[in-house]
């Protein structure tokens, strides 16, 4: 018999139990909670996290969005431009943080780092 379109396949995994945690769950969460710019941040804080201006970060996001985004999918989000950026900034600016740093601080897997950084520094 053949599946209808509006039926969907079984799950692969079966659904986390009561209590258990997600996978990721030990990451930080921090950017999340700050919004992609950094609304909150003051501009001096945020000045030596990035080492220049906010409006100095914006003009950089709108110069390099195009080349940047990337598109979401069935199996995962993208990681937004503002974070991608902030990410190899971040890495530029320290003299090459380690990548477990800064997956930690972003929330995101040292693999995708290091991806970030290499696309971006082609850009």
């Amino acid at each position: 018999m053949i599946p209808s379109p509006s039926s969907h396949p079984p799950l692969l995994f079966p659904p986390p139990q009561k209590g258990a945690l997600p996978m990721g769950s030990g990451r930080s969460k921090c950017w999340a909670r700050q919004g992609q710019t950094h609304p909150e941040y003051e501009a001096e804080r945020f000045r030596r996290a990035f080492r220049l201006s906010k409006p100095a970060f914006n003009t950089l996001l709108h110069r390099y969005c195009a080349a940047l985004i990337k598109q979401n999918t069935i199996m995962r989000s993208a990681i937004p431009v503002a974070k991608r950026l902030a990410i190899f900034l971040d890495w530029a600016s320290s003299g090459g943080s380690p990548n477990q740093t800064l997956a930690r601080t972003y929330g995101v897997s040292k693999a995708a780092v290091c991806n970030i950084i290499h696309e971006v520094q082609f850009v």
